[in-house]
């Protein structure tokens, strides 16, 4: 990449992890970075308000495996919270980036216009909702930021906020390397060892067990294995409502969603009460036998 900039090295790394659209809203501080995002062949895409921008970055990353909003500082930041919040819930890759002023105002504590007092406080806030919140007021240690924050944001699945003041944008920095993401953390083996005995003896007890997919399975990209183990287990399977598409509707061994008692009866049924038979009503045992795969049916 020629004459490497602080804005071009963030936006070729976002370009790596695959993004093709942003989202967000122009404002002062964020004009200059909102041109080289446009100029670098990344589709902005801009939305009535910031807290638009970050549902629909949040829709993006769920498809696409990461998202990303850009908008400017105070107003714009703090208008998007609410989404970001919503994403470090769910487990969505969001990378969040605010322009915000230039690195001498923000030295000087000038009084500035969508300001809330401490230039920090929006990174400080945002630090609760997010796995990573850097300033990138050094063009020299740029680089090394933006590839951390990134690498938190693929490896946990969750929101980093990126801030780029208005003149650090097309500060010259160290061409990118090839992109080595942090890998997440290995699990703990004797964690990991006394788990697996533990379901295992469980499994083993079970007259009628039933497997549970959650959104993880979608976020780490685990779909395929757990299509291996539930045909190997030959048990049926329920989702949570986040989790719904985990599993085709149409496999045999699906059985529907299970949120408590807002659930069908018959899916509460084979995930509550598997050796419990009901009198004759919808939802009754026989619907139910009705329903089940022939593989696990049978004592209901």
């Amino acid at each position: 990449m020629p004459n490497a900039t602080v804005a071009k090295y963030l936006l070729q790394r976002l370009k790596e992890a695959g993004l093709k659209h942003a989202f967000g809203v122009p404002g002062d501080y964020a004009l200059t970075f909102m041109d080289r995002l446009i100029e670098s062949g990344i589709e902005f895409v801009g939305t009535c308000n910031e807290l638009n921008a970050g549902y629909a970055a949040d829709a993006y990353a769920r498809i696409n495996g990461i998202g990303c909003i850009a908008v400017t500082w105070g107003v714009g930041g703090f208008s998007a919270m609410n989404a970001v919040a919503g994403a470090y819930a769910e487990q969505v890759p969001l990378v969040t980036i605010v322009g915000v002023p230039r690195t001498t105002q923000l030295k000087a504590s000038m009084l500035l216009h969508h300001g809330v007092g401490n230039v920090s406080t929006m990174r400080r806030a945002y630090s609760h909702i997010t796995v990573a919140s850097v300033l990138l007021d050094d063009a020299g240690e740029a680089p090394r930021r933006i590839d951390y924050a990134l690498s938190r944001c693929i490896a946990e699945k969750r929101p980093v906020l990126i801030e780029i003041p208005a003149d650090m944008v097309d500060k010259s920095c160290v061409k990118p390397a090839p992109f080595k993401p942090l890998p997440r953390p290995p699990s703990n083996a004797d964690a990991l060892s006394e788990a697996l005995d533990e379901v295992t003896t469980l499994l083993s007890a079970a007259k009628r067990p039933v497997i549970l997919g959650g959104v993880e399975l979608h976020r780490y990209g685990l779909t395929k294995d757990f299509y291996a183990l539930i045909e190997k287990a030959n048990l049926p399977v329920a989702t949570t409502l986040l989790g719904k598409t985990v599993i085709s509707e149409r496999h045999p061994l699906a059985i529907g969603v299970y949120e408590g008692a807002s659930s069908r009866q018959d899916v509460r049924a084979i995930v509550e009460r598997p050796m419990c038979c009901f009198a004759s009503a919808p939802g009754s045992a026989t619907s139910i036998w009705a329903s089940t795969p022939a593989a696990w049916r049978g004592g209901i």
